[in-house]
């Protein structure tokens, strides 16, 4: 079992928002430092090697709600634009 802590978890809600690590840092009242530290602590507890694969699996595992990220709610709302074909 993983166990995240409550900065953590805000760290992962700002970062599945796509804000940055100095935005973040802003945000959080942290320096950029402090945010690639806690960035780094997540992606190992997690078993991951980038940020990407942090905010897919905190949209997976229901630690986000995907609705309440802009782009990709305005992403998955207009069904015109994402299509995919397979060959």
């Amino acid at each position: 079992m993983v166990k995240l802590t409550e900065r953590e978890l805000e760290l992962i809600k700002y970062l599945t928002e796509g804000f940055d690590n100095k935005q973040i840092a802003k945000k959080m009242f942290l320096t950029t430092a402090t945010v690639k530290y806690h960035m780094t602590a997540i992606m190992n507890k997690l078993g991951v090697k980038n940020r990407t694969s942090v905010a897919v699996i905190a949209v997976v595992i229901g630690l986000v709600d995907y609705r309440k990220i802009k782009y990709l709610k305005a992403l998955l709302d207009n069904k015109n634009l994402i299509k995919i074909e397979i060959k």
